[in-house]
């Protein structure tokens, strides 16, 4: 599995809206990868057509929609807030993407990535020490 990390050097995400059913496990705040990021990450990974692409914190689901568009890759994202996970499938069913990109509304911590050719994540450097546990 390959694996790529963009940290970023942030402050803490006290007071965000996130479900307190995952309050623990909260990595940082929301913060929408950059779409130029976001290409490079992907072609950095070197995507294949069918692979399989996780996004831990997949927010409004750009990596996915983007691994399944420009790179014919299959994509889960992994996302802990619920409001963002239902606004992410409403876009990937609207662009006709649901049988190749699926958000599961759970927390990066706990998420079986066996599946997973290749794992994104734009997450705080802490974070990133967390989910190495």
């Amino acid at each position: 599995m390959r694996a790529l990390s963009i940290t970023l050097l942030l402050l803490s995400a006290a007071g965000s809206g996130y479900s307190q059913k995952y309050a623990a496990e909260i990595l940082g705040p929301s913060i929408p990868t950059p779409q130029a990021v976001v290409e490079r990450m992907l072609e950095a990974a070197r995507i294949k057509p069918g692979e399989m692409v996780y996004d831990l914190g997949s927010g409004d689901g750009r990596i996915v929609i983007t691994a399944a568009q420009k790179f014919g890759a299959r994509a889960v994202g992994v996302e802990i807030d619920p409001v963002q996970c239902r606004k992410a499938m409403e876009k990937i069913k609207s662009l006709g993407l649901a049988d190749m990109v699926n958000i599961m509304e759970a927390s990066a911590l706990r998420i079986d990535l066996r599946p997973a050719d290749v794992v994104t994540m734009f997450f705080l450097t802490l974070s990133n020490e967390r989910l190495k546990q």
